[in-house]
Formats: structure tokens, sequence, C-alpha cells
């Protein structure tokens, strides 16, 4: 009897591996089966024919062939469509064999010539170029601007990376027999850096010894230039306090920002400088006590070396050798230098005048005008007519008609009188006023207490970058 129960335990085991195994090989045979069906489906491109039961199949089957038929597999033409649907068989795919072309965009190049050096087909340009929203990005690729081409060894491109900066990133993928295209944005982390100093020679000077930033010193010189002629009126023994943000990657620095707050200290004389969003959403600069540091006007509208000739009545002409009225200062600048409207206005004339040479005249708010004269060009659109923008570009520094070497002559007319541009008041842009003023004392105390509370802790490391978040936080 006990022989007969053993007998029949073991056919029981014996049926149960055979089931088993049986099991196993319709799995192995599935899994063939789902392959050379891939692989027909692939080879012949026919990604509308891949449907989802099918990729699903294949997800489920993913480690077997991952483990054991990952090098023939892979030896496939492309399996883009599977890899949209399935992140780790792109990483194995990656990890055996796809090859990941990183290419920096150089002058001569364009999509059809870098393309052609990795051995993809003019179609691949083609469908590329014609992808909605994004395709034309592809046609206009500046010099220094990267790509990543993602290849399968059989010289099948599956995606492509466009890189034009750190922060975004278009990404184009397989999508049946065309591609699609998606723009990946990373948001970058702000912080703050505090930087002080004192002027020994200039403030470009001295703030580059203390590891300002170049960009930040010009936004320094900028924002308080209504106020501080940073070419005549530094002293030695002024001070600078500045806070200002910075961009940070996977905790690399990628840029310098915006100042939050300021102080510059010009020959005693304090003045306190505050980023502030008004109610509107306009951002700009404002004294403490709620003036603009902004002026309607800019003092100066070029970049200059030195004043060449003051305004003067009583000038000796250089070049007729009389008494001429000089009703201008002229600014000596190198050739194409570019000239900024000082201010908002609508250009009166533009062109030729006689001894003034190339000239630019916009008519501005309160019967102001501007001239600026003997420039090398007149920049593109600017005609009669036409609108500006204070800081607008409008041409380029010269010595066209009477000059005797590259500057710029600059008027400004006050109800038809010339006036001294270096001296003349210039009228204040509109302040924070009203109901919201109350509001802007609120901040501006907390801006204030952030500011002194990084000038005493100015030696401790820690304090040099606090996340912007906090930053907020202490705001609100």
């Amino acid at each position: 009897m006990d022989k007969i129960t053993n007998f029949k335990m073991v056919n029981v085991f014996s049926f149960i591996f055979i089931l088993i195994i049986s099991f196993l090989n319709i799995k192995v045979v599935s899994a063939s089966l789902l392959y050379n069906e891939t692989s027909d489906l692939i080879d012949a491109r026919y990604h509308q024919t891949c449907c989802k039961s099918e990729i699903t199949l294949f997800s489920d089957i993913k480690l077997n062939l991952c483990n054991h038929s990952v090098n023939k597999f892979y030896g496939i033409s492309s399996v883009t469509c599977l890899i949209r649907q399935d992140h780790n068989v792109f990483f194995a795919l990656h990890r055996d064999g796809t090859h990941k072309h990183i290419i920096t965009v150089k002058n001569d190049d364009n999509l059809s010539s870098i393309c052609n050096s990795l051995g993809l087909n003019q179609s691949v340009v083609l469908k590329l170029s014609k992808v909605k929203k994004f395709g034309s990005k592809l046609t206009s690729m500046k010099p220094n601007e990267k790509l990543e081409f993602w290849i399968s060894p059989s010289g099948y491109l599956m995606q492509l990376d466009y890189i034009p900066n750190r922060l975004d990133r278009i990404r184009f993928c397989r999508h049946k027999l065309d591609f699609k295209a998606r723009l990946e944005t990373i948001s970058p982390t702000i912080k703050l850096r505090f930087i002080q100093g004192v002027v020994t020679e200039s403030l470009f000077v001295d703030s580059k010894k203390v590891g300002l930033p170049t960009k930040v010193t010009s936004q320094l010189a900028n924002i308080f230039g209504w106020d501080v002629d940073f070419v005549q009126d530094v002293r030695v023994g002024d001070e600078f306090y500045v806070l200002y943000e910075e961009e940070y990657i996977h905790g690399s620095k990628i840029n310098d920002k915006d100042i939050v707050v300021a102080t510059y200290i010009n020959k005693g004389k304090q003045i306190t400088a505050i980023r502030y969003t008004n109610l509107n959403g306009s951002t700009s600069y404002y004294k403490t006590d709620g003036k603009s540091m902004k002026k309607a006007f800019i003092r100066t509208p070029v970049e200059f070396t030195r004043i060449s000739s003051k305004f003067n009545p009583s000038r000796l002409h250089p070049i007729f050798k009389t008494i001429q009225p000089h009703h201008g200062v002229d600014y000596a600048a190198p050739l194409n230098t570019p000239i900024k409207a000082s201010g908002d206005g609508v250009v009166i004339f533009a062109g030729w005048m006689n001894g003034y040479g190339n000239v630019v005249k916009i008519q501005h708010p309160k019967n102001i005008v501007t001239v600026y004269a003997h420039a090398n060009s007149i920049h593109t659109g600017i005609k009669k007519g036409k609108r500006v923008k204070q800081g607008d570009i409008i041409a380029k520094v010269g010595k066209t008609g009477w000059a005797t070497g590259t500057h710029l002559h600059y008027e400004f007319q006050v109800n038809g009188k010339h006036c001294n541009p270096e001296t003349v008041k210039l009228p204040e842009a509109t302040p924070i006023k009203g109901n919201e003023l109350k509001s802007f004392k609120h901040f501006v105390v907390k801006m204030l207490h952030l500011l002194e509370n990084h000038k005493t802790c100015f030696a401790d490391n820690n304090l040099f970058s606090d996340q912007y978040h906090n930053l907020n936080l202490i705001l609100n």
C-alpha cells in the first residue's frame, strides 16, 4: 500500500513538474514569437502596426529580453516606438549598443550637414524640420548650441535632443513614421549673494577686486546712474553694498541675475535702491521714499570715454575757427558704440542734416526735444514717426558731417531753448503713490533689515547665499 501511495505521489510531482516546464516553454516561445513579430514590424518600419497590446506583452517579458536576448534584439534597426513606452527598455538599449552623439554647433553647421556626418539620410532631416512648433528651431541653430543624437547600432535615429541653453531642452522622439517634440525646461534654484566694497580707483576696477561680476556692476551703474555720474562724480572712499540673485542648476552657478537691493554712498550721501513690483505688475527700482530711481531721461545716452567738448554758447569752432555757440555736449567714444534714446518719445527726424551728418531727433513729452548727431549709421527701423523707449538703440557713434573725430553730439532742448545736458534738471519718473505707498513702506523696512543683516554678517560665508524662497518667507 505504501508503495502504491509513494508511486502516486511521485506521479503527482512529476505531473506538476511537467506543467511548470511546459509553462516556461510557452513563455519562451511567446517571447520568441513576439521577438520575431516585433522584428518584422520594426524592420519594415511600420510603426503604426505596433499596437499597445504588443507593447504591453513586450514590457511583461522585458527582463528575459534584457538578460538573454538583448544583443540580438537590439541589433534591429529601431525600437523607438517601444522606447517611448518603456524607459527600462530605453536604458537597456543605451547600455547594450545605442550610441549617444553629442554635437556642438559650429559656425558653418546646419541640421543637414550634421545629420550627414552621422550617416543619417535626408528624409530624417525633412521629418525633423517639419515637426510642429519646434522643427523650425533646428533650422536656425546658433554656434555653441548642443545636439544629442541617440542612434541605434544599425544607424537609425531614435531620439534627438536640441539644447539651445542650460535651461531648455527640446526633445524629438519617434512617433510612428514621424517625430513628436516637447520642450523640457529646468527651473534653476535662485540664491542671493552679498558683496560690499570701497572705491580706491573706480567703481568698475574696485568692484572686480571684491568679486562683483561685471554684469552686476553694469546694472549697479545703470540703477544709480541718474544720481551719480560714474565717470565724473565718483570719489575715493565711496562705498557700495549689493545684494543680488544668482541662478544655480545641480549646485553649479549658471548665471548672475538682478540686484534685489543696493546702497551706494557717494561723497557721504547715501542712496538706497530697492527692486519692487507695483500693482500693475511693472518691476523697477525705487528709493526708500517711493520715488523712482529712474528719471524720465538718461543723463548720458552713450558709454563714452571722455567729454571732448562741453556746452558753450561762445565756443571757437574746431574746423572753421570762428566763434559759434556749441549747443550740446560732445561725448568721445569708439566707432559704432551704440547710441540710446535718452527718454520715451517719437522720432521727428532721422537722416542727413548738413554739418550734423547722420542725425536723429526725438520729440518727448513736456515739449522736450533731444538731438543725436554725427552718427556713423542710423539703426534699422528708426525713421520719422517711430515710437522709441528710453534705452532703445537708435544709432551708432561716428564722425559724419562736420566732425574731427568719432563722437556723439548730444543736445537737450526745452520749449525750443538749448539747455546744458550735463546740468539740466531732469523730470522725475512716476513714483509710487496713494494706497500702494503704505504697503511699499512695509516692504522697504523688510528689505533694509535684510541688507543690514548681510552687512553685519559679511564675514560669515554661510550668509553669502540664501535661497530665494527663504527670502520670500522673510518678506511675507
